[in-house]
């Protein structure tokens, strides 16, 4: 910061950036119409040294301001702990799929500089203690944990890490005990766009065996193809459908939606049912 120039003819100033005070020449310049400037992002323990120079029409520039400097403290507070971390058996049965929401605070509830990952720890059975089995990088927040061994118990943790190698608290233990039983998905997904409600009506063949069904449904927008979906385009419309029926309401005119169901056996979920397509007419 610095005291504003008086005059008439200021367009703005000129911050120059050193690391020693005997420079002669600025490593970074920077210009600015404010008397602050925020100089981000910067290494920790580093010292910067700064002057300020006043630029006016016709590009005029006054003499260089005196020196200031100052020290970026290191990083020492750790990230938050991943949130909503949850373990799921996978339909194979000997695979178990992680997820978590990523920190946006330190622990100490400042702000988050430069988060670099989550590392995940896992013990089974036969261990006393939760051991390091993978680190991803800051873009993941999903894994799947594979190849495990048949009716097993697995028990995971996760934390944070940020660049500079703080390390949050680890997360609840979850436990997942891995089965042979396999389960299976709905077949014969039929749906139709029923006039009177308005609504799409869904209709599906149980398999052998089953607790509840989970409906989920995605929008097809123009321009695009059945390919083109993913699994983070479906939305659950309803995780405990005890029939094999259901009728979505919430519908829009003019849209196309893609329906699939999956099935809920002891808490594992199947594989998608195929999948069947509705366009709802324009009114």
């Amino acid at each position: 910061t610095w005291s504003a120039n008086t005059e008439a003819e200021l367009t703005g100033y000129r911050v120059l950036r050193y690391t020693n005070p005997a420079q002669t020449v600025a490593d970074e310049t920077f210009m600015t119409v404010q008397t602050t400037y925020v100089d981000s992002p910067l290494v920790s323990g580093q010292t910067y040294v700064y002057r300020v120079q006043a630029v006016g029409v016709n590009n005029t520039e006054s003499e260089l301001s005196q020196y200031d400097a100052a020290e970026v403290l290191p990083d020492n507070s750790p990230p938050a702990t991943p949130s909503n971390f949850a373990a799921v058996l996978a339909s194979s049965g000997t695979a178990i799929e992680l997820s978590w929401d990523a920190p946006i605070r330190d622990a100490n509830g400042g702000d988050l500089t430069g988060l670099g990952g989550f590392v995940i720890y896992r013990a089974d059975t036969s261990n006393v203690g939760l051991t390091e089995l993978k680190t991803v990088d800051a873009t993941h927040e999903m894994y799947l944990d594979t190849g495990l061994e048949n009716q097993t118990t697995y028990r995971y943790q996760i934390s944070a890490i940020d660049h500079h190698g703080n390390e949050s608290a680890r997360s609840s233990i979850k436990m997942v005990t891995t089965t042979d039983l396999i389960v299976v998905p709905p077949s014969n997904l039929r749906a139709s766009y029923n006039a009177s409600g308005p609504a799409v009506d869904l209709s599906w063949t149980a398999p052998q065996e089953y607790d509840s069904f989970v409906v989920q449904r995605a929008v097809l927008a123009a321009g695009t193809s059945i390919q083109d979906l993913t699994d983070g385009d479906y939305t659950t419309l309803d995780f405990s459908v005890q029939t094999t029926s259901y009728s979505d309401q919430g519908i829009s005119s003019g849209t196309l939606y893609v329906y699939r169901v999956l099935t809920n056996l002891s808490g594992r979920i199947s594989i998608p049912s195929n999948i069947d397509i509705v366009s709802v007419p324009s009114p």
